[in-house]
């Protein structure tokens, strides 16, 4: 009689972090001139977006072994980290909101580990991807 005792070993693992404030790049200073690194021509602060719950950042990560393959998927909710967009009306730069979606597989492969990871930048102020501010 054929044995019919099978173990499937099956890890599922799922994070998420929310963080209330939105938390902008910081420049980081030259430590011999005790000033900000770069030309201060091209220093500037952004318009910050309100402190409100909804504008909080979040996120998420999912992943699952599919035998030695890991395969995981990433999403990211909040605004970019850099005032990257310009309202034309007040002449101040903000920081759009932002979506990130990501995937990756890692695998062993040929005595060392093979890793292929792919990521998509979606900017909700400009889905179409034609806006120039």
């Amino acid at each position: 009689m054929p044995n019919l005792n099978a173990s499937v070993e099956l890890s599922i693992t799922f994070s998420g972090v929310y963080t209330p404030r939105f938390t902008r790049n910081r420049i980081p200073p030259n430590p011999l001139a005790g000033e900000i690194v770069g030309d201060e021509d091209y220093y500037f602060l952004g318009r910050m977006p309100e402190a409100r719950f909804h504008n909080g950042e979040l996120a998420a990560r999912y992943n699952r072994y599919f035998g030695k393959a890991d395969i995981a998927m990433y999403f990211y909710r909040g605004f970019y980290k850099n005032p990257v967009a310009l309202d034309m009306v007040a002449s101040v730069a903000y920081y759009p909101r932002l979506h990130v979606y990501g995937a990756s597989v890692r695998l062993p492969l040929m005595g060392g580990i093979a890793r292929l990871e792919s990521g998509f930048y979606d900017s909700r102020k400009d889905t179409s991807g034609d806006g120039r501010f």
